[in-house]
């Protein structure tokens, strides 16, 4: 278990998680972003839209792939999570958290531009340059099979200042937005996630088979989201299991509205695991030893134990029961 920093966020957290089974993780965004700027300079993108500019005919010669950033951004349609039923029911609720805040992608794309009368030349003579962004938001969410699934969604496109002030900007704005959707996924309603909003048309199960051994029994999602430290220098993936918990609402509130603890250190990953994980995990293979102890003569337990209990500071855990063993002292007669 990698440990917080001190401070109240991380006691809010804390005070929130402690009876949950929450798994974090958090990564560098900038291994992240190198990728996704890579997988755009594999493609092959296209475009010879003319515009009129200081009285000249220029046409779009050819797109560079610029730098790339993360940062927060506004989920425009919240975001949905799951919590506990209400009293005297077995199923469980969901609210949409707005505003949230989650996490995109800002790509900037270099628009090069020569004058038609200069295309016979190579290079042009004349060349006009200017900047496009592409913006992509990064989803998390739970399937109908109560599985975590994550995926990149194209969102927006911002064409700038120059290309905005020209008669035609509608015209190139919707072809550069045909040539973006074409290369990145448009994010449209998914079925398979009907209380997801706008969930992306292809997302990636997340792999969580290993801990079905920690937790006893095979992991079921609840909720899971995204987002990003202030200055967009990491991501944090968050998923909650087994639950909702009667924290769950408050708890990811603060994950969409606050500033999330960044636990990373020099480190390039970490990961953060809420106590009662093991505590759970704990219980249960203790509790399977002693009824194979039963079934054995070994040993009866004579309360409703084992409890464990997380001591934060050794860290650790206490587990308390107490039972019968059979013929023990057998030295000893009653009276």
């Amino acid at each position: 278990m990698c440990p917080r920093t001190g401070g109240s966020s991380y006691r809010a957290w804390r005070s929130h998680a402690i009876m949950m089974k929450i798994i974090e993780f958090q990564v560098r965004s900038e291994p992240f972003l190198k990728q996704q700027r890579e997988q755009l300079l594999r493609e092959t993108i296209c475009m010879k839209e003319e515009f009129q500019f200081n009285g000249d005919t220029y046409v779009i010669d050819h797109l560079e792939i610029g730098p790339n950033s993360v940062e927060r951004a506004p989920m425009p349609a919240g975001k949905y999570i799951a919590i506990p039923p209400p009293l005297g029911s077995t199923t469980p609720q969901g609210i949409s958290l707005d505003p949230a805040h989650g996490a995109r992608i800002a790509q900037v794309i270099h628009v090069h531009a020569a004058k038609l009368s200069d295309l016979s030349e190579d290079p042009p003579a004349s060349i006009l340059t200017t900047d496009i962004t592409i913006f992509s938001r990064l989803w998390m969410g739970v399937s109908p099979t109560q599985s975590a699934h994550f995926g990149v969604q194209y969102d927006s496109l911002d064409i700038g200042p120059l290309l905005s002030s020209l008669p035609n900007a509608e015209q190139i704005e919707d072809k550069l937005n045909s040539i973006v959707a074409g290369l990145l996924d448009q994010g449209k309603i998914n079925p398979k996630y009907p209380l997801e909003p706008l969930p992306p048309t292809e997302t990636t199960e997340i792999d969580l088979s290993t801990l079905e051994k920690l937790l006893g029994a095979a992991p079921i999602v609840s909720n899971a989201g995204v987002t990003a430290d202030t200055d967009g220098a990491a991501l944090i993936f968050r998923i909650e299991l087994q639950g909702p918990f009667l924290g769950s609402q408050a708890m990811w509130t603060d994950f969409y509205r606050t500033d999330v603890p960044v636990t990373l250190g020099d480190a390039d990953w970490s990961v953060v695991v809420s106590p009662d994980v093991f505590v759970r995990a704990t219980e249960l293979k203790i509790m399977a030893g002693l009824s194979q102890a039963k079934v054995e003569g070994k040993f009866e337990a004579t309360d409703s134990g084992p409890a464990a209990t997380w001591q934060p500071d050794r860290p650790g855990l206490d587990i308390a029961f107490s039972g019968l063993v059979p013929d023990a002292c057998p030295g000893f007669v009653g009276p």
